[in-house]
């Protein structure tokens, strides 16, 4: 006799994560070649083969790459906090040496007051820092809008890492236009909210006003939390 469907089941809303399972990879080895080099350097930078696959896929599928990531697919994924450690630290050498903010600033003709540069410095120096110290941040404020969904507060870690991933690569790509045309960053910005709109609501389950109103308090808190860690770090420091 055939199972009969559970009532209960959305498929709609994000499966539970297994406990537990079990992977067989396998390795092909190929003769050696110009990617040994590329190898290397991406081992440096604790980058992994996977980087350029794991960004398209959470962008074109971010619910199936979520998932795969959380099940059998692992392997096949960069490690979200490797990549958030790799790309914030080239997002900060290059805010570094484009202070957007900066440019914008002086092209409009307002001034900038010695502890707003001050802080703007600091802020563009220790980016990397900041936000890896944010994350738990914008995780708990995640896990508390979809508290009764099934991801734990380390997996909603994972997933605001990932889509920081995102949204850093894409400003990467988005630099040369800022930096020639400062108010493209509004564009910038409003294309990275919607990216986190959509992320949520692919990923966590329904409800459209539920992932605009996250997305708005997660980059609140997102924000907040950085000027409050930075300011208590320049304090100590």
């Amino acid at each position: 006799m055939a199972d009969l469907p559970d009532p209960d089941f959305n498929p709609d809303l994000p499966p539970t994560p297994p406990e537990e399972t079990i992977a067989v990879t396998e390795k092909r080895i190929r003769r050696l070649s110009g990617a040994l080099i590329v190898d290397a350097a991406l081992g440096a930078f604790n980058a992994e083969r996977g980087f350029l696959f794991t960004i398209r896929e959470f962008v074109l599928r971010p619910r199936q790459a979520f998932e795969g990531y959380l099940g059998e697919d692992r392997m096949r994924y960069s490690n979200p906090l490797k990549m958030v450690i790799f790309l914030s630290a080239i997002a900060a050498f290059l805010m570094h040496q484009f202070p957007i903010m900066e440019i914008i600033q002086g092209r409009s003709g307002a001034e900038l007051t010695a502890e707003e540069a001050e802080a703007a410095e600091f802020a563009q120096r220790n980016y990397n820092l900041l936000l890896l110290a944010s994350l738990p941040v914008m995780a708990v404020v995640s896990r508390l809008f979809y508290w009764g969904r099934a991801y734990n507060l380390v997996e909603h870690i994972a997933l605001n890492s990932f889509q920081v991933s995102v949204i850093t690569v894409a400003y990467f790509i988005m630099l040369p236009a800022v930096v020639l045309w400062p108010n493209t960053v509004l564009v910038y910005l409003v294309l990275s909210l919607a990216y986190q709109v959509w992320l949520y609501r692919r990923v966590l389950g329904p409800g459209w006003i539920r992932a605009i109103i996250a997305t708005l308090v997660v980059t609140v808190a997102y924000l907040t939390s950085m000027s409050v860690i930075g300011t208590i770090w320049q304090s100590l420091f």
